[in-house]
């Protein structure tokens, strides 16, 4: 059997952890499909829909505004905080993309490191085992090899 050390360090995930971004880093089908799962809106046009409906309460607050500041209503606050959560709701939204695109790109980076890292060891081991058929560390890197292989991309 493998050892230990050997296995926890080539098949090593994210320790378990209650944060968001812990969450989105636990490895349970793509990182991708992890990341995409927790955003904000599915969709620009559901933003979009929010738009026109703070937009559609507006006119109506507008249209209606003479009777509701008779009975006391604050039309224009009202007005003004509607369009600063929008606001505030945008730039969230602006955020939440920048976030997802670095996450992204930082999982891209995790690939790419980790395909090296095959290769690398693969340049050591391959030779090595070769070399010392009868080695320890040879029965070992026969047991992991394909295992390994099989979590690589393969190259185009």
């Amino acid at each position: 059997m493998p050892r230990a050390n050997l296995q926890s360090f080539l098949l090593r995930t994210p320790e378990k952890t209650n944060s968001d971004a812990a969450s989105l880093a636990r490895i349970s089908g793509s990182g991708t499909e992890q990341a995409m799962c927790v955003v904000m809106f599915e969709s620009d046009d559901e933003l979009e829909t929010f738009r026109r409906d703070v937009a559609e309460l507006v006119t109506i607050l507008n249209n209606d505004s003479a009777s509701l500041r008779a009975k006391g209503f604050d039309v224009d606050g009202a007005i003004a905080e509607l369009e600063g959560k929008l606001a505030d709701l945008e730039k969230a939204r602006a955020e939440e993309e920048e976030a997802l695109d670095n996450y992204l790109h930082i999982c891209a980076d995790v690939a790419d490191t980790r395909t090296t890292c095959f290769r690398v060891l693969c340049a050591v081991m391959d030779p090595f085992s070769q070399e010392n058929p009868f080695h320890p560390l040879s029965h070992e890197w026969h047991e992991w090899r394909p295992i390994l292989v099989q979590q690589v991309p393969k190259m185009e």
